[in-house]
């Protein structure tokens, strides 16, 4: 199935998770050489300590094959020199955590550099695309994520996805 590439906006990103990015308003704070903008987005309290990790990505043809979301974490990705697309899938089926939703119920988004994700539970998506070039990726969710909270399955032939620029 093709996906055409969506403007990052907050409503279209809704069913997703939350859109991160630069304020247009007055910064809290003023500091020498330094604006800085208190409480942006939020990451909800889940008991435990958050895991700040870096990616890298290289540019790769825009075809997804695979998918993972993880059932009790959101998670925050944020682009670093480069802007990047992301393909996300409907948090559908959380009773059955393997079951993916249908091809029609995934979207794809431009994500600029200075904007950022956050991905409620439960929703599909997998490696960012890089749009030009290399980019590095900032990655944020509760520490064990990856070893406790992370299912990853392969789409089926007829649900490969391929994006549109």
């Amino acid at each position: 199935m093709k996906l055409k590439v969506q403007p990052l906006t907050g409503g279209a990103f809704e069913l997703y998770g939350q859109v991160i990015a630069a304020p247009k308003t007055e910064a809290t704070a003023h500091l020498p050489g330094m604006d800085f903008w208190v409480g942006v987005a939020e990451l909800p309290d889940l008991g435990a300590p958050y895991s700040v990790s870096y990616a890298t990505q290289e540019k790769r043809a825009f075809i997804q094959r695979s998918a993972e979301r993880h059932m009790q974490t959101p998670e925050l990705l944020m682009p670093i020199g480069g802007d990047m697309i992301v393909v996300v899938g409907a948090p559908d089926y959380p009773e059955q955590p393997e079951r993916l939703p249908s091809p029609e119920r995934f979207a794809a988004f431009w994500v600029k550099e200075g904007q950022g994700v956050i991905f409620k539970p439960g929703v599909w998506h997998w490696a960012p695309f890089a749009v030009k070039e290399k980019i590095m990726l900032l990655v944020v969710y509760t520490a064990g994520t990856a070893q406790n909270d992370a299912l990853v399955v392969d789409l089926p032939p007829e649900a490969v996805l391929e994006v549109e620029l």
